[in-house]
């Protein structure tokens, strides 16, 4: 009888919550998420760690290996200079070369000589600087990084991209409940078509004492941007060719 009686009752909780269970999938299967879902929260020292690291990583190229790929890009030793950095007193390489010269040049492969050196890669004649435009390929590298962190953390599937038809205030405010906001707290829409950040996730973040949740609210709102080109439509670039759309 105790048995019966067991069964049964193990029986109507089942029942009990299987409605529960059936709402729950259904979430699940519509991109339904709970508030929040694409913060990952860090201790300062984890935080500390994981920026040295890519500091790290992203010098992939010293003095010796810069002036290699120069010269396999056909720059000559006469054309660039060992000079101390001001600022940080480290060695670099200043590549002197002018306007004409530059449209000789592999400027793409220049820019991502800039990136892996850490910027130790600089330009003596600033026109010459601002024909090296490092902001795609840095663009490319930060989506690929943000991408893997999502997938790392099972989420690549499931964060917040623009649906067909859907207006972009509704996915604004799918990508604020995604990264712990409410509601408008965190980005403006502008004429039904543009993006870009309100100030109290920047400031709040930036004001923290010690990076904690503000910080990785705006890694988050950061992460989605980067990771699905949503900078596309960020007010930025309003009256200008867009971006490149690079494959994920």
């Amino acid at each position: 009888m105790a048995g019966d009686r067991a069964g049964a009752l193990g029986g109507l909780s089942v029942k009990r919550a299987l409605p529960a269970l059936l709402l729950a999938l259904g979430a699940v299967a519509c991109g339904g998420t709970k508030h929040g879902a694409g913060v990952y929260s860090e201790t300062p020292s984890q935080r500390q760690a994981r920026q040295e690291a890519e500091f790290a990583a992203g010098e992939k190229l010293g003095i010796d290996g810069l002036r290699h790929e120069l010269g396999a890009l056909g720059v000559g030793p006469d054309e660039y200079a060992l000079v101390v950095e001001p600022d940080h007193q480290i060695e670099v390489i200043q590549l002197r070369v002018g306007r004409d010269r530059m449209a000789k040049l592999d400027r793409d492969a220049l820019a991502s000589l800039v990136l892996d050196s850490n910027f130790r890669l600089t330009f003596a004649d600033p026109a010459a600087e601002r024909a090296v435009d490092v902001t795609e390929e840095l663009f490319r590298r930060e989506m690929a990084k943000e991408i893997a962190v999502l997938k790392r953390h099972g989420d690549w599937e499931r964060v917040p991209r623009l649906r067909r038809g859907e207006p972009l205030q509704t996915l604004a405010h799918r990508i604020e409940d995604w990264c712990g906001f409410e509601p408008g707290g965190a980005l403006h829409t502008v004429g039904g078509r543009w993006l870009e950040y309100s100030h109290a996730p920047v400031d709040t973040a930036v004001r923290e004492p010690v990076p904690g949740v503000a910080a990785a609210r705006f890694d988050c709102l950061r992460r989605v941007v980067y990771a699905t080109q949503l900078r596309r439509h960020f007010i930025g670039y309003r009256g200008e060719p867009p971006p490149p759309l690079y494959p994920t």
